[in-house]
């Protein structure tokens, strides 16, 4: 998750520097800029403490209150990803402060981070609340005013409310969907910082029907055989969750697409075998993929692959609604999975943790959103992958 957050800073100060840079007057000292540089390139912001310290020592020398609030702000958000939301909220408070009651500028960036830190604790209602009082703002930059629109159409999402999420997803305007996975990603319940992956209290079987009895082996399938540009699976310490953004099969077209996909992987990509370990059909029906003593292709890059079980479900889930008995087969699979080696439910992951995607669509994060919160039924299951990874020679 620190991964994660490291990003969402990277973005946040990206968009203060736009905010500072616009406004004629308001000019900063070259080298507190320049350091505000270096950290949206991301040199400081893989360590949380030293931003915190960088920014209590340079808000001691500014002056200008919209730069103590950029400091302030900046303090705020290293903090949160310190997993200390209380100090995290005062900084925002202090943050405000320097600018209330206005919302243009840095203002905004402060309204927009307060309530993803609300949403991230569960109040979701506050979160709401606060966007909608920031779109009345008369002043708000539009930057920030389709941030938060992006974010509203995660809540309304979330909380069930199809009719809003695509009203506001309307009114962001093109691009929309870019936003609206940054708004995810920023919206996600934060985990513990990462961690080696745990070893497994088991070995890998080689018969996936040890981990549940009803999965379907690959000979199922009439998979082809792997190829040898494969690497052994590590400890497993994580999940990933995709959907294979494909017309949804019916129950005699699902063998078929599994061998479409894997020629995908495997043929056109030069994959060993198909990138997920399991994938799961509209039915329910969980289907081995890739042997899961082998690591695989999924995530994104081959670090985040290195010990991460990829899981797929049959569908576009941007479109259509994940259905029920396909639904359950993924907490099912879940909680197998992180119940036999030992992976903590937030280890498990959407796609779009790892890469700017859509993965696993609009429709199936929440349940992805949900089952990392440790809120998903127990006896209900598994999650899809996609099958539009970018096309690539070598295994990723």
């Amino acid at each position: 998750m620190m991964q994660t957050r490291s990003i969402l800073l990277v973005l946040l100060v990206a968009s203060l520097m736009s905010c500072a840079s616009s406004r004629s007057g308001r000019g900063v000292d070259p080298e507190l800029r320049e350091q505000l540089d270096e950290l949206a390139a991301g040199t400081i912001a893989h360590d949380p403490a030293g931003v915190v310290e960088w920014a209590e020592k340079n808000r001691r020398h500014v002056r200008d209150p919209e730069v103590r609030a950029e400091l302030d702000l900046v303090r705020a958000r290293a903090l949160d990803a310190m997993d200390r939301p209380l100090a995290a909220r005062a900084g925002l408070a202090a943050a405000w402060g320097h600018v209330s009651p206005e919302a243009d500028g840095v203002g905004g960036a402060i309204q927009i981070e307060w309530a993803d830190q609300e949403y991230r604790s569960g109040e979701r209602q506050k979160a709401l609340q606060r966007l909608d009082d920031l779109l009345d703002d008369p002043g708000l930059y539009r930057t920030h005013q389709r941030a938060a629109l992006a974010r509203l159409v995660v809540i309304a999402e979330a909380l069930g409310d199809g009719d809003s999420a695509e009203h506001w997803r309307d009114e962001i305007g093109p691009g929309s969907g870019r936003l609206i996975t940054k708004a995810r990603v920023a919206l996600m319940p934060a985990g513990p910082p990462p961690k080696a992956p745990k070893s497994q209290r088991g070995p890998i079987p080689d018969d996936p029907r040890e981990i549940l009895d009803d999965i379907q082996p690959r000979n199922r399938w009439r998979a082809a055989q792997m190829r040898s540009n494969r690497d052994p699976m590590t400890s497993i310490g994580a999940i990933t969750v995709h959907h294979s953004a494909m017309a949804t099969p019916s129950a005699g077209e699902v063998t078929t697409q599994l061998r479409r996909i894997q020629s995908l992987h495997r043929d056109d990509r030069g994959w060993a075998d198909v990138g997920y370990h399991f994938l799961i059909d509209p039915q329910g029906k969980i289907w081995e993929g890739r042997p899961l003593r082998w690591q695989g292709a999924h995530a994104g890059s081959s670090a985040s692959n290195r010990g991460n079980v990829g899981v797929c479900l049959l569908g576009d889930f941007e479109v259509t609604r994940v259905p029920r008995a396909q639904e359950a087969s993924l907490n099912r699979l879940l909680d197998a999975l992180c119940g036999r080696f030992g992976v903590a439910t937030r280890e498990v992951w959407p796609h779009q943790h790892y890469r700017a995607t859509a993965c696993p669509g609009r429709n199936l994060m929440p349940t992805v959103t949900e089952y990392r919160a440790g809120r998903a039924v127990a006896v209900t299951g598994t999650t899809t992958g996609t099958a539009q990874e970018s096309q690539r020679t070598t295994e990723d």
